[in-house]
């Protein structure tokens, strides 16, 4: 009799243990969800992390994790309920419905801290670890409770189509101020750098800005004749600084159209006019962005700037790469990573 007793208890806290254990799941979970960078899930399920992924499409069928979460914290209080409820009968013979609700009352500060505000904490410190840890298991609770949550989950598509009100949806493709508000949030989230971030951010800014902002006009431009020979090269190069120095025809004073090295000249033992680099040629409408790959791809330190076939200015690579990386400081839109429709 005295065995079966022990067992009874020990059968008793076992139930309220799971019950307690299933709480802490479910409420950690939750907030887990509710605090998981979708960007970042983005970024490592185009990478082609499967967890990621899966984490990604319930965030994107936001009722799904919802409606799991919902049954799952309601059959872990019932456990707990049950459980306290059996001890109760164990420990007192007869009990009164008011003794069972004092009791009741008594446990519930150990199933707040232990089942809900200490899993809450903890996921929201670290959501994506702890996420990533025990999705498994949340999977297996979704297709366990499916038969239950498949109806609400249709109940709930069905008053949003009475509503007007579409599910809402995580979209791949933003405007330019839905991806600055994504960006202000990358080094915050893992996923920039301080440079990367101020990379980024320059690109936007300069994307649609043309060149006219950082050519040196024409008539600030210095260089050297194509006639110069290397002293005068190199002296012009120890006199100014330069380490390109733009070179015009010879008998002119403002048509550029290649650029020395300095290095190359001081040191290469070819002929003057194997040494020089012919410049490409941009409009003054290029963008910055434009003019940087061109230059890029003919391996050019200084292009030409025209404006209807005239020569206004020459821009430097250096230049343009300064101003990818200057700080800046974009407008944010405050637009919600969330949309309930597409971005136009």
């Amino acid at each position: 009799m005295l065995l079966t007793g022990i067992a009874y208890t020990f059968l008793v806290l076992l139930v309220f243990c799971l019950g307690l254990r299933f709480s802490f799941f479910f409420s950690g979970m939750e907030t887990g969800f509710y605090r998981a960078s979708v960007l970042r899930l983005a970024i490592d399920a185009q990478d082609g992390n499967q967890k990621a992924a899966a984490m990604l499409s319930f965030l994107q069928h936001p009722a799904r994790f919802v409606t799991t979460i919902l049954v799952g914290n309601n059959l872990s209080n019932y456990v707990v309920t049950w459980a306290v409820g059996l001890g109760t009968s164990l420990a007192i013979l007869n009990p009164s419905d008011v003794l069972d609700v004092v009791i009741t009352l008594c446990f519930a500060p150990v199933v707040f801290v232990f089942g809900e505000l200490l899993p809450k904490m903890l996921f929201f410190r670290a959501p994506l670890v702890l996420l990533e840890k025990n999705f498994f298991w949340f999977q297996f609770c979704y297709w366990l409770f499916f038969p239950i949550t498949w109806p609400l989950v249709k109940l709930t598509q069905l008053f949003q189509k009475v509503s007007g009100i579409s599910e809402v949806l995580f979209w791949g493709n933003y405007d330019e101020n839905r991806l600055y508000y994504l960006l202000g949030k990358g080094h915050q989230e893992g996923v920039l750098t301080p440079i990367q971030d101020q990379l980024v951010h320059g690109i936007f800014e300069h994307i649609a800005t043309d060149v006219r902002g950082v050519m040196v006009p024409l008539e600030h431009v210095t260089g050297v004749d194509e006639n110069a020979t290397r002293e005068e090269v190199v002296a012009f190069s120890q006199r100014t600084g330069k380490v390109v120095i733009p070179v015009r025809k010879a008998g002119s004073k403002s048509d550029w159209f290649a650029y020395y090295q300095a290095a190359e000249v001081t040191v290469s033992p070819r002929p003057m006019h194997r040494l020089l680099h012919v410049m490409p040629t941009v409009t003054t409408e290029t963008t910055r962005l434009d003019a940087l790959q061109l230059m890029r791809h003919h391996h050019a330190s200084i292009a030409r700037v025209a404006e209807k076939g005239k020569l206004t200015g020459l821009v430097h690579t250096r230049l343009l790469i300064e101003q990818l990386f200057r700080e800046t400081k974009p407008q944010l839109a405050g637009a919600p990573i969330f949309q309930s429709t597409p971005p136009a």
